[in-house]
This record gives C-alpha cells, sequence and structure tokens, in this order.
C-alpha cells in the first residue's frame, strides 16, 4: 500500500475537521429549529395547529432547514456546490463492497424523489454506492428531515424465475422483526423500519445512519489483519447479539410469530464496524429473511440454523485474523495469533458449540488474552522508525492545530464521562441508597452455594451475627428474606415464575439470558488445598510440591489417571480425593478445571451413588471421592496425612472464602494452561504465600486473599458473584437496589470479613464502620 506525503494528510484532516465542524454545526441548528418550533406550537389550540399542513401546501410554504441557513451563512448555495463537484471535482462515498455492474438495467434514484411507504414518505439526497443487489441511497424522513437510509433491491438477475409480484408482497410481509412482547431492544441488530415494494424496486428504510458504517470487508482493506485482542471483542459482540437473535420471540410485520429466528447470512459484508477513541461496536445486518428473497432459483438452497450462524461467525473471525478470506484452515493463522482464541474459532467452524448462549461461557476470559503474554508479541516487534524531515513545515502547522483540536474534543469527551462516573460511582452508606421499594420481597439462591453460607454463618462476623441479621439491623428499609427453598431447577425459572423477586450466583454457572440483567458485587473462587501440618513440614505436600499444582494434573488426578504423589515430584503417598457437599462448587469444579465431556464423565464415576455421612471414613478406597461438608473435609485431611495407619496424601478444593484462615490446610497455587503460576493468597506486602516462607497459623494477619488475581479474573479457578433480576418495568426493582445496597462501601466492607473479594478496594474506609 502506497504512503501517504505529509500534506496529502494534513490535507485530509483538514477536510475532515470541516465535515465534522459543517456536521455538527447541522445537528445543532436542526435541534434548534425543531425545538423552537415545537416550543411555540404548543401555545396554539389543536384545531387550528392541525390546519397549518394544509395551509403551508396550498401556500407553498416550507419550513427552513440546514441548507438555508448554510446559503445565509456563506452566502454559497449546496447546489452550486454540488454542481461544481459533479462537473470535476472527485465526491467521497462510502467504498462499495461488490462493483457496478456490467450492465445497470436501471439508474439510480434522483435527488428529490419521494417515495411512500405505510409508515411515511422519504426523500432522496443522494446515492452513497452500490452494494449486493442494489443501491444505498441517503434520504431523509418528510416532513421532520429526520436522516435515514434506503436499501435497493433490483430485479437483476434473470435466472430468478419468480413472479416479481409475488416476492414484493412477500417482501413487505418479512422484512423486519420487532420482538413479540414490544420491547425495545435491539442487541445491535440493525432492521428495517419499512420495507415497500414499488414497480420493478423493493427498498428497505432504515432509521439513523448505521449504514453508513463500513462493513468489516472494506475495514480490513484499510487497516489489515484485527489482532487477537480485537477478534475477541468481535466475538464477544457477535455472540451476544446472536444470543438475543437466537432465543427471542420475534413478529414479522405481517404479524407471524413462528419465525425461527437465525441470521442466515453472516459474512465480512454483513457485519459492520463503528469505531471511536473507546474501541469499536459491531453490528448485524442483512439477516437472510429478506436478503435470499432474491436469490438465483438455480442456487443452491441454503442451510439455516443457529449452529450454522456459528460456523459462519467463526470463518468470519478466521479471515479477520488472517486479513484476507483465502484462508480455510486455523492451523494456518500466524504464530502471533492468541491460541485460545484461534482454538475458539476452531470449535465454532467446527459446530463444536451446540448455541450461542454455550460459545459465549467458553468464549476466553478477557482478562486472561491480556495476561497472556502472546499477544503482547504483536506490539513488541520493532517498527520502522521514520526519520524526521523538517522541510515539511506546513504539515507540522497543520498537524499541531489538529492535535489540539483532537485534545479539546477529547476533554470535552472525558469531561462528560467523569460526570457521568461520579453520578454513578457506588454510595458510601446504605442511607444514601434511595428508591428502595416499600414491601416485603424474597429472594434465593442454588442450595449449599457460597452465598448461602456467607448469608446465615454466624461466625463469619464480630459479634457472632450472621450477614442476614447484619443488614436487617444497618438497613431497616431493606425487608428482605431468604429462602433457599424457592429455587426450582435454575434461577431463570425460579425468578420468571414470581416465586423469588431476585437472585444472587456465581457467574460460572448461570445461564445467561437477555430477559435477565445482572449485577457483580464480589469475587469468590476455588482453591485447592492439601494437609499443612507441623508433623514433618519438611517432607509434608505443600513443600514437596513447592506450593503449586497444574490444571492439567488436577484432571488426572481427579479422573484416577494419578493415584501416587510419587508420580508429581512428591512423596511416596497414595492419594485420597475429597470434594465439598456443594454442588456448586462441584459444578464450578468440573468447568473451569475438567472442562471435556470425557473428563467430567470420568469424574463422576468416582463418586459413589450414596452421599457419605458426616464421620471420618478411614478405610475407604483412596480411588473413590469422599464428600464431605467443609470443616469436616478440613479435618479429614490434616488426620490422613498425621495418621500413620496408613499415611495418605489427601486433596480436596472448596471457595476461598470458606479455606481462608484455615490453617490446617494449604491452599496451592495454580498452574494455568499457560504455565503461569497464580496465587490465591499473599502477604501483605504483595509477595506471594509459599510453604518455606509463611506459616499460615502463626503468620495469620500477616497475608491476605490475591485481590487483583480475583477481580482481574487471572487466577484461573475465579469467579464473580452477581444479583440477578428480571428485566420488567413491571416489577418493583427491588434486586437493582440490593445489588446498589452491596456494593456500598458499608457492606463492602462486610463482604470482606466474610472471606470475599470485594469489587472495590475499601482499605482503611472500614475502620469508619466499626
Amino acid at each position: 500500500m502506497a504512503k501517504k506525503n505529509p500534506q496529502e494528510i494534513a490535507k485530509n484532516i483538514g477536510k475532515e475537521l470541516k465535515l465534522r465542524g459543517t456536521s455538527n454545526l447541522a445537528g445543532r441548528l436542526s435541534n434548534l429549529i425543531t425545538n423552537s418550533t415545537s416550543s411555540a406550537l404548543r401555545f396554539i389550540p389543536a384545531p387550528i395547529r392541525s390546519f397549518f399542513p394544509f395551509l403551508a401546501k396550498e401556500l407553498d410554504i416550507q419550513a427552513p432547514t440546514f441548507d438555508d441557513a448554510y446559503d445565509k451563512l456563506t452566502g454559497k448555495k449546496k447546489a452550486q456546490e454540488s454542481e461544481s463537484l459533479s462537473a470535476g471535482q472527485e465526491v467521497a462515498l462510502i467504498p462499495s463492497s461488490s462493483p457496478l455492474p456490467d450492465q445497470i438495467l436501471y439508474p439510480p434514484l434522483q435527488p428529490k424523489t419521494e417515495i411512500l411507504g405505510n409508515r411515511g414518505k422519504y426523500q432522496i439526497e443522494n446515492v452513497l454506492e452500490y452494494r449486493g443487489q442494489g443501491y444505498f441511497y441517503q434520504a431523509i424522513q418528510l416532513p421532520d428531515s429526520q436522516p435515514i437510509i434506503i436499501k435497493e433491491y433490483l430485479f437483476l438477475d434473470k435466472n430468478l424465475n419468480k413472479n416479481i409480484a409475488d416476492i414484493q408482497y412477500n417482501f413487505e410481509r418479512i422484512s423486519g422483526i420487532e420482538l413479540a412482547d414490544g420491547r425495545i431492544q435491539d442487541f445491535r441488530l440493525i432492521t428495517p423500519w419499512e420495507a415497500i415494494a414499488y414497480e420493478q424496486r423493493c427498498y428497505l428504510i432504515f432509521k439513523g445512519n448505521f449504514y453508513s458504517f463500513p462493513t468489516l470487508r472494506s475495514y480490513l482493506n484499510q487497516t489489515g489483519a484485527m489482532s487477537s485482542i480485537e477478534v475477541y471483542r468481535v466475538l464477544h459482540q457477535a455472540l451476544q447479539s446472536l444470543q438475543f437473535l437466537h432465543t427471542q420471540k420475534f413478529r414479522l410485520p405481517s404479524g407471524a410469530v413462528n419465525w425461527k429466528p437465525y441470521h442466515g447470512n453472516l459474512n465480512l459484508d454483513s457485519l459492520l464496524i463503528s469505531t471511536s477513541f473507546q474501541g469499536f461496536v459491531i453490528y448485524l445486518c442483512d439477516l437472510a429473511l429478506w436478503e435470499d428473497q432474491f436469490i438465483s432459483s438455480d442456487s443452491k438452497s441454503p442451510h439455516y440454523s443457529p449452529q450454522q450462524d456459528l460456523k459462519d461467525l467463526g470463518k468470519t473471525c478466521l479471515y479477520l485474523l488472517a486479513g484476507n478470506d483465502q484462508i480455510a484452515n486455523p492451523q494456518n493463522l500466524p504464530n502471533t495469533v492468541d491460541p485460545l482464541i484461534k482454538d475458539f474459532i476452531t470449535n465454532l467452524i467446527y459446530g463444536n458449540f451446540d448455541d450461542a448462549e454455550i460459545a459465549r461461557n467458553n468464549l476466553p476470559y478477557f482478562h486472561t488474552l491480556i495476561a497472556n503474554n502472546r499477544l503482547l508479541e504483536e506490539e513488541s516487534i520493532p517498527k520502522p522508525e521514520h526519520k524526521k524531515n523538517f522541510k515539511h513545515l506546513k504539515f507540522w502547522i497543520f498537524g499541531g492545530l489538529g492535535i489540539i483540536l483532537l485534545t479539546s474534543i477529547i476533554w470535552l469527551i472525558l469531561k462528560n464521562q467523569n460526570k457521568q462516573v461520579i453520578t454513578n460511582q457506588s454510595p458510601k452508606t446504605i442511607e444514601q441508597v434511595s428508591g428502595i421499594p416499600n414491601g416485603q420481597f424474597t429472594y434465593t439462591s442454588s442450595k449449599n452455594d457460597i452465598w448461602s453460607y456467607i448469608i446465615t454463618t454466624k461466625t463469619l462476623l464480630p459479634g457472632g451475627i450472621n450477614l442476614e441479621d447484619k443488614l436487617k439491623t444497618i438497613a431497616p428499609n431493606l425487608n428482605l428474606k431468604y429462602d433457599q427453598t424457592l429455587f426450582e431447577s435454575d434461577l431463570i425459572t425460579t425468578i420468571k415464575s414470581g416465586k423469588a423477586d431476585f437472585g444472587v450466583t456465581n457467574l460460572i454457572n448461570f445461564q445467561r439470558h437477555p430477559e435477565l440483567g445482572y449485577q457483580e458485587f464480589a469475587y469468590d473462587g476455588l482453591v485447592i488445598f492439601v494437609a499443612f501440618s507441623k508433623k514433618g513440614r519438611d517432607q509434608s505436600l505443600p513443600t514437596a510440591l513447592n506450593g503449586k499444582i497444574s490444571l492439567e494434573q488436577l484432571r488426572q488426578i481427579y479422573t484416577g489417571k494419578i493415584t501416587n504423589w510419587q508420580k508429581l515430584g512428591g512423596p511416596n503417598l497414595p492419594i485420597k480425593l475429597y470434594i465439598p457437599a456443594n454442588n456448586d462448587a462441584v459444578e464450578n469444579f468440573e468447568k473451569q478445571v475438567l472442562k471435556t465431556p470425557e473428563a467430567i464423565n470420568n469424574f463422576r464415576r468416582l463418586i459413589p451413588e450414596k452421599p457419605q455421612p458426616e464421620n471420618i471414613v478411614t478405610k475407604q478406597d483412596p480411588q473413590q471421592i469422599t464428600q464431605l461438608q467443609s470443616f469436616a473435609t478440613f479435618r479429614a485431611v490434616i488426620q490422613d496425612f498425621e495418621n500413620n495407619n496408613p499415611k495418605v496424601g489427601s486433596i480436596s478444593f472448596d471457595s476461598l472464602s470458606k479455606v481462608f484462615g484455615q490453617c490446617s490446610v494449604y491452599p496451592l497455587a495454580i498452574v494455568d494452561d499457560n504455565n503461569r503460576s497464580v496465587y490465591p493468597l499473599i502477604q501483605k506486602d504483595g509477595k506471594p504465600v509459599t510453604p518455606q516462607q509463611t506459616d499460615l497459623c502463626n503468620d495469620k494477619g500477616n497475608y491476605v486473599p490475591n485481590m487483583t488475581a480475583f477481580i482481574s479474573q487471572s487466577y484461573p479457578l475465579a469467579y464473580p458473584l452477581a444479583v440477578v433480576y428480571l428485566r420488567d418495568n413491571r416489577r418493583e426493582p427491588i434486586g437493582e437496589k440490593f445489588a446498589e445496597v452491596l456494593k456500598t462501601s458499608e457492606v463492602q466492607c462486610l463482604l470482606r470479613e466474610t472471606g470475599l473479594v470485594t469489587i472495590q478496594p475499601v482499605g482503611k474506609i472500614c475502620d469508619t464502620f466499626n
């Protein structure tokens, strides 16, 4: 690609700034005219006001437009400028994703052409481009001049072999979807406002200027291949949109609601990208529902399904990483592509995910990708330095002015954002939470999960009071009842049935659903522990393992492949397996450690069908898994190691909030699949807790949870806790308000006392609440 010289860059920057300034002035002037007119008309009686359109038409009176104001301010005519442009100047159009056909049977519509639909009248302003099966027009909706985009379909294919009248009839009945319950939620799906069939053409009307955004194909042509982190953002947004599309109930313009929701046309040309200072937003457009009405009868009938959408998304992201659509195998991608993203795209392409929700749940954590050094290799590659050329003084002048102007714009944006951040900051005390609904409300969580332990255990807070009673004391207006028995098969069913007003859960097992909202308020995670015995500590498991264990070693241990610590460099001790009597924690372990169906099945085969009694079982086959309550497990693990008849090296896992502070067991650091060790506990000076340097019993108070690792999710077994509620304006917002209460500094201090990792650093502020 030829490089532009500095003068050309400066000239283009100047043009763009002028264009944006004019556009901004147009928007402000249009709003001023509209608001002034609306304010004036409020004082005129409705019968007289309704007579104005007829009077204006008869007298040929038109409301002033921006073009009129532009003429007055500049002394020029926009029409004259258009004529001069057409006389020889270059017109900047959106890059076309397909060339003009050799023989265009129908010329584009001329400016000022009006199109009448059922929902409004529209006027063409200019042609944007020819793309796909017709023209794109910039237009306005009359009479208020709201900007719209019109997409045109031409009957150019002689092999269509369909009755044009039938196509037009169907086109108007199916082109466009909206939620069956009337809610306004688009999740970045660009859908038509109206479909119109007229003469030999069909039109889709789109409100706003979404279609002015470039397609991913044209974006690639301009910028080249995307990085792994950029493709992650595309995947995250596109999967969210697809999950919304696949799970909602939609109504077609004809009124039918039995349409199976799918996209059916995902590719580089049907994904639009809008860039900004904060990143970019991906929009989905051109659904097969209306695009394929014009497919030739000779073409092979395409296969539509949610699974096919995922495959098409995988192929699209493969092209984004490669920078072209000529690559077929993800294994041929460059080495700079992150392996987690490469594996995920491979699973998409080969149909290894049943639906978009499962795919989203398996998408690698953003913070894990950021922490992965492979992503940084792209930025660490030395770039050639361009020699400074001081001859182009004009370039530096224009560049300096442009930077000053852009800096001013950024400052204004950040200033407004800072205002919003200040507005949205969590209050410090519960008294500052306003709008708590009156009345008694009930909420729930899954049985024996970490929240039920946190909310009901009386030994976690000073004074022997549990968190539920503490909240009643400091927040008497918050009339809540926690009832674990209400929990049904899943949280969605429980909340939607109305049995509970909201729920609390971890987001590992939470099945995300567009109808449910959630707010995170703390972090927890699984920790893997072994015995920490003073007796023979030099030969203990923490020392032998150097305080670490890898995810792969855990998989082999808990599937029966490794049965003696000697295979991992430890002492000659048989391994005895424990798991907590907490189904929530066990499900987390399966998802975060075992992962594959084969490993999960092998793990479950080791769990006896009958639950184990609460007493300690010493003559059990070490290959079989023992399931006990948390504190019974702590006792069993240390007794197994200190018992010489025979001595056993036991291992188990549980929530950090339960294990923290227990000095008879040692929480091991986790070596993730990228061979990086992350410690669940650190000393107050930031150094890791190791069996050689830290005595968990004698050094209590000198070590704390590794907050940074849990909040950033770089600790592989971390997960957020959240309040989950139904998005329904007909219900009281008690779930949102409870989340707001939990995020206050006052309650965050209480959550820290229970062993959870808070979402905000509370530090010394907790001293003010004691």
